[in-house]
């Protein structure tokens, strides 16, 4: 297991939800409560799966989370209770080898303040960096279609 420099594990975090919105609800909760570090919607996939006795096929939509061992039993909790489904398919998987500095970004992520990252961007002179996109200090819009340099 790749730890960061922190001692933590991370977990790639995969998901299924019956849609768009919901995919987006669940992503968006679990990264604003700092219990992943990132969220990427996959978009719609084609399920096929056994259900009270029959084959049934449905569209879906796939989402997989970034975060760390400490956080995994919260997480897998706080989804139950956002899903529309009985049974959601959360299943988690150990990140055993990647990038050094997003190993470790996934594991100091979660763990910051909201606090001081809205304090860090509210003192910067230009817009925030969320990645390769540009985001407005003031704006939690962190789902939402990117704004290419």
């Amino acid at each position: 297991m790749v730890k960061g420099e922190v001692g933590m594990e991370s977990y790639s975090v995969y998901v299924t939800a019956k849609d768009e919105a919901e995919a987006k609800n669940i992503a968006r909760t679990v990264v604003e409560e700092r219990l992943v570090a990132c969220a990427n919607l996959l978009g719609s996939i084609q399920s096929v799966y056994w259900w009270d006795g029959k084959v049934c096929e449905d569209g879906e939509v796939a989402l997989i989370l970034k975060t760390t061992g400490d956080r995994k039993a919260e997480l897998i909790e706080r989804i139950k209770t956002l899903h529309s489904y009985d049974v959601p398919c959360i299943t988690c998987h150990p990140i055993t080898d990647g990038n050094p500095d997003f190993l470790k970004w996934i594991a100091d992520e979660p763990g910051r303040s909201a606090r001081t990252r809205y304090a860090q961007a509210a003192n910067a002179a230009r817009p925030a960096r969320c990645g390769r996109y540009d985001v407005p200090p003031t704006s939690s819009r962190l789902l939402e279609r990117p704004v290419l340099n």
